[in-house]
């Protein structure tokens, strides 16, 4: 008599009795067909799961921390000499392999003579220049990093003088090869009024803001675009008071910008909103975040959305005591619900929220 386990057993139970050897061999095969079929329909087969990982800086260093708030630790990016790190967000391309971040190099006597882009390969420890300002009147900001033909790129802008009427966007290759200026072709007139400027999850499109300069407008007011990646077709989306774009994610088959304005609630006082909007400037909505009364929403970043597109982290400060605040990090559905502080750092130090992998 044959018999096998009942449901899904790794073990075939076999009582011995006269039995050919075909016979056996079939009755193995039957078993390890029956035994494959029940780990395809396991719907957890090892029993783990992915947790995303948040990249952020804090205190002169570049961390991860799960989107649990477990696991904080630092990534131990050994620099070259006279090279610091910058405050400001650091990247990650999409594999999670390479870390890229601002720093500023200076000379013997701590002058800084330049503001540049490194990457650090986590697997190697190599640390490699990828763009450099070669000024202390210029800026190197590292915005966005994505894929093209399975080949890491690098979208990055470039201020002068540290002004808001002399930025401009290019594209490298992730080992600083290959650059090339993104030729954004605006309306008379505009030029772009931030150094934020995204690429989109498909890395096929940018989008960012733009604003009128060098003629007599009466409080100019700055617009949302999206354009494709090198910067031709120019679409407006909508009018702003000066955005954030975070980027863009899919909403069942509509693709949606997530982004964060400035909104005027009285007389000279400002609040944070977020918002999305459908890429074509329609169905503009609100996101509104409903947090605890001791925090409030910051600039301290831009959100970042998750490669899934269902949750938004962002900067919040949070009010211990009076004249006493913490930086943070929060999460929340891609629709403002459910809100979850992800980590909180100390007293009077900040953490400038990163990328999500």
């Amino acid at each position: 008599m044959l018999i096998a386990h009942k449901k899904c057993t790794p073990n075939l139970i076999i009582m011995k009795n006269n039995i050919s050897q075909k016979a056996l061999s079939l009755l193995i095969l039957i078993s390890l067909i029956i035994q494959l079929g029940c780990k395809k329909n396991d719907p957890n087969p090892n029993n783990t799961s992915t947790i995303a990982k948040v990249l952020y800086f804090t205190d002169s260093k570049i961390m991860v921390v799960n989107a649990d708030g477990s696991n904080a630790h630092a990534i131990n990016i050994t620099l070259p000499d006279h090279v610091i790190l910058d405050q400001s967000s650091p990247r990650i391309s999409p594999d999670g392999s390479t870390v890229f971040f601002n720093a500023h190099k200076t000379d013997n006597n701590n002058i800084t003579i330049s503001h540049d882009i490194y990457s650090y390969k986590i697997s190697s420890g190599a640390t490699n220049l990828v763009a450099s300002s070669n000024s202390n009147q210029t800026t190197n900001n590292i915005c966005s990093v994505y894929t093209e033909q399975q080949q890491t790129k690098v979208l990055y802008t470039q201020a002068i003088n540290g002004g808001q009427v002399n930025i401009k966007a290019f594209i490298a290759n992730a080992d600083g090869t290959n650059v090339n200026p993104i030729n954004i072709v605006f309306p008379s007139n505009v030029q772009l009024n931030s150094n934020v400027v995204r690429a989109s999850a498909d890395g096929k499109s940018i989008y960012f803001t733009g604003q009128s300069f060098y003629i007599p407008v009466t409080n100019p007011t700055p617009t949302l675009y999206m354009a494709n990646i090198d910067g031709t077709n120019v679409k407006q989306i909508t009018t702003t008071n000066f955005a954030f774009i975070s980027g863009d994610y899919l909403e069942g088959a509509l693709t949606k910008i997530f982004y964060i304005d400035f909104v005027l609630v009285a007389p000279n006082n400002t609040t944070i909103q977020f918002y999305n909007i459908n890429t074509d400037g329609t169905n503009k909505q609100p996101i509104n975040i409903t947090l605890p009364s001791s925090v409030q929403l910051s600039l301290a970043s831009t959100p970042v959305i998750s490669k899934d597109g269902k949750v938004i982290y962002f900067s919040a400060i949070i009010t211990n005591s009076p004249g006493n605040y913490s930086s943070s990090i929060y999460s929340s559905n891609i629709d403002g619900t459910n809100p979850k502080m992800v980590i909180s750092g100390n007293s009077g130090s900040s953490l400038v929220l990163g990328d999500v992998f």
